[in-house]
């Protein structure tokens, strides 16, 4: 808790590693996607704490790293959805 940066860090990979949010969506249009059928206004649910794990964006992604330097974790969504909140 000294350092701040650590400080920081630690905060920021307590928010990837036990998100609470989850994101949900509407499927805008009839699609198959890896075999499962999705209809329009189907509701889907996306759990960012999940993504949040993902190995293919994150080098061991179980373990809290206090000098991950690129933490891009989806705590706080994505793109237009983005938390107006998260700074």
């Amino acid at each position: 808790l000294d350092d701040p940066v650590k400080h920081m860090r630690g905060i920021d990979e307590m928010l990837r590693l036990f998100a609470t949010p989850t994101i949900y969506r509407r499927v805008q249009d009839d699609l198959v996607y890896k075999g499962i059928v999705f209809r329009r206004d189907d509701r889907l649910v996306l759990p960012t704490n999940v993504a949040n794990r993902d190995p293919l964006i994150f080098d061991q992604p179980k373990k809290v790293d206090l000098e991950r330097k690129v933490n891009t974790h989806l705590t706080f969504g994505l793109g237009v959805h983005r938390c107006l909140g998260q700074h």
